[in-house]
């Protein structure tokens, strides 16, 4: 009576422990394609009875199957992809700012304008190539104006795109914070809580997507996450990026704890859509701007000496044709034909000489040979303007070259971490077999006992 009882028990504790087995293995197959999604693995272990004397077989929950070296290769990855594509993301499309197809970009209002300085020394005394000269300089100043005015905005744009990726990374740590403290609550009761840290690790991914970051788990079940130098999370507790302005119009990112204090970590943001967002921003348009000013202001000191050294119909000398720019950095913002040449055609400078007055043409053809002279030892105005859409397109082309880079080597380190932690279909049908076939070995075993028991109590 004791053999079947024990083995009945050993078959009903088989029975129990494959149908878990079957129940795991069921949710790796429905949760195949589900986002942070970690393949679980039942752990069967032998139950013993007595010294020496196996009791079957028993339950001893779920195991997730993870690769933490794999998991870290893959946040790293992502934080670098996510550099590369936000940095690409910041400079798309800006060649329609500085370069626009058609004659409505600078170098198309640029020629304009000496063309139109020829045609006035061709008909120095035509009010209408006169006024035409006119209108070109403005046309040139305003692509000017146009251009630094879109490189403007984009900046603008960046940092509201900046302000929201801190936003989002802000609410995911605080949602790391409270599972922290939710698993190791778990863990306390010896629960691994396997759905719980699946989650977990998605935020923690989209994180590492946004910003770059590095998790450590600590005993307890709960993550400590870094970037950029500073603590994140910390258990239970999680900190707030912000983004602001420093006083040069840069990005100012900082860690606001909850004591109130911030850590600014501007500098060593390079991870991340943060990073990718910053190094657009505040690196390449801006580069891209201090060219354009300086092509701006060179362009305009230039065209000033050239024209002061001439006279209107008036006898007039030493007057500008734009508005002097005081300084390099705004000189495109600014720049523009100066007020006093507004509507006068009459002044406008095409004699070399007060004796050739009403004629003289002199003038007239010095500035359009500015076309072809370098313009404050940098180069001539098309090559200045082709090498800044140049340096553009340098940057597009670095940016687009990171992105393919990263998502080969992210690529590369997804599947490595699948191997450990992915599901696969095949396998886990073969296990559905196994364990099916093992519960209903157990099936047959418990049933076998049952009906022995059963004589036994008849001849009883």
């Amino acid at each position: 009576m004791g053999s079947l009882s024990s083995l009945m028990s050993i078959s009903a504790g088989a029975l129990s422990a494959h149908a878990a087995a079957l129940e795991i293995t069921g949710k790796n197959i429905t949760n195949a394609n589900t986002p942070g999604y970690v393949r679980r693995q039942a752990l069967l272990e032998t139950r013993l009875l007595g010294r020496n004397q196996s009791g079957g077989v028993v339950f001893n929950g779920p195991m997730r199957m993870t690769d933490r070296f794999a998991v870290a290769r893959v946040l790293g990855e992502s934080g670098q992809f996510g550099a590369a594509e936000g940095r690409l993301l910041g400079l798309f499309g800006l060649e329609a700012t500085l370069a626009p197809a058609g004659e409505g970009g600078i170098s198309g209002r640029m020629n304009a304008f000496f063309s139109s300085a020829t045609a006035l020394g061709n008909n120095p005394n035509d009010p209408t190539a006169r006024s035409a000269f006119l209108a070109r300089a403005e046309e040139m100043g305003q692509s000017f104006r146009t251009a630094s005015q879109g490189l403007t905005q984009r900046r603008s744009d960046l940092h509201g795109q900046a302000s929201d990726v801190a936003g989002e990374v802000s609410s995911r740590l605080a949602q790391v914070a409270d599972l922290n403290e939710k698993i190791a609550q778990a863990q306390a009761l010896d629960d691994g809580a396997p759905d719980l840290r699946d989650k977990r690790d998605l935020l923690v991914r989209e994180i590492g997507d946004r910003m770059g970051v590095q998790a450590i788990e600590e005993d307890d079940g709960s993550l400590t996450l870094l970037s950029s130098g500073t603590s994140l999370v910390t258990k239970g507790h999680s900190s707030t990026v912000t983004v602001g302005l420093d006083a040069q119009g840069g990005l100012a990112i900082g860690v606001k704890r909850g004591t109130g204090s911030v850590s600014d970590i501007t500098s060593r943001v390079d991870m991340g859509t943060l990073g990718g967002i910053r190094q657009a921003r505040d690196i390449d348009v801006v580069a891209l701007q201090t060219d354009l000013d300086q092509l701006a202001y060179d362009t305009a000191n230039a065209v000033n000496t050239t024209h002061a050294a001439g006279f209107g119909l008036d006898g007039v000398t030493g007057r500008n044709l734009f508005a002097p720019p005081a300084a390099v950095a705004g000189a495109a913002s600014g720049f523009q034909v100066d007020p006093a040449m507004v509507g006068q055609p009459d002044r406008v400078a095409a004699s070399s000489s007060a004796l050739e007055l009403p004629g003289g043409n002199g003038n007239a053809l010095a500035l359009a040979a500015l076309a072809s002279q370098s313009l404050g030892g940098l180069g001539e105005p098309a090559a200045r303007m082709g090498a800044l859409a140049g340096k553009l397109g340098i940057f597009q082309t670095s940016a687009q070259g990171s992105v393919e880079l990263r998502s080969d080597t992210l690529a590369m380190a997804e599947t490595s971490r699948e191997q450990a932690s992915g599901v696969s279909i095949e396998e886990e049908m073969a296990d559905l077999t196994k364990f099916q076939r093992a519960f209903e070995a157990s099936m047959r075993v418990l049933k076998v006992a049952d009906e022995l028991y059963a004589g036994l109590v008849r001849d009883l």
